[in-house]
């Protein structure tokens, strides 16, 4: 807050009354200057750490994305083996379940660095080109986040025909049932493919 006080002395004439004037003028310029590059500083400080917050978030996703990627390939073999079986029961023919592994790989993405930088209006600090950046990166991610909780729901509605008998008990009619369910499951790992390599490629053009 800035203080304003009256003269030690009476003011005599107008010569003095526009010294007086000058003086306050000219001080409360340079108090509000010295207030506005404080506030300069501590904003170009905040942008600094919230950048950098934000660009090893978006590293360590990318490294669990990565991994994830990595892993959809032998989950696309578990379903289409998944599928295999069920075809050679319904035909009638002798099937091993005993290799039959149905399980989706999965972790958390983060984004509370973005989202604390939005909140605390820290964001509109970033140049305008690097926050569209950020911000289309995190609409991406939410979108593969988004389709993973798709594909998990297809896993459990997989799981659930096995939920009371093992899948040699299984009779014809859950094992017909069955098949849609595990090829949705297939489309979405399909999408998630899709969708993660192009989540990766947003990374890359962020994190340059």
């Amino acid at each position: 807050m800035l203080d304003v006080h009256a003269p030690e002395h009476g003011i005599h004439g107008a010569r003095d009354f526009f010294v007086h004037l000058l003086t306050i003028t000219a001080g409360l310029l340079i108090a509000i200057a010295l207030e506005q590059s404080v506030e300069a500083v501590h904003h170009r400080y905040q942008r600094k750490e919230a950048e950098a917050m934000i660009r090893q978030e978006l590293r360590e996703n990318r490294d669990e994305l990565m991994q994830r990627q990595a892993t959809l390939k032998s989950e696309t073999d578990d379903l289409v083996g998944l599928l295999a079986y069920i075809d050679e029961r319904l035909a009638h023919k002798p099937a091993d379940a005993s290799k039959l592994h149905v399980a989706l790989s999965e972790g958390p993405l983060r984004d509370a660095a973005w989202r604390s930088a939005a909140a605390t209006g820290v964001a509109a600090y970033m140049d305008y080109a690097t926050v569209e950046k950020f911000a289309e990166c995190y609409k991406e991610q939410d979108q593969y986040e988004l389709l993973q909780e798709h594909t998990m729901e297809a896993y459990l509605n997989i799981e659930s025909f096995a939920a009371v008998k093992r899948p040699a008990d299984l009779d014809d009619e859950n094992l017909r049932a069955s098949q849609p369910v595990i090829r949705q499951a297939l489309a979405y790992i399909g999408a998630m493919r899709d969708l993660g390599g192009g989540t990766l490629q947003m990374y890359d053009i962020a994190l340059k």
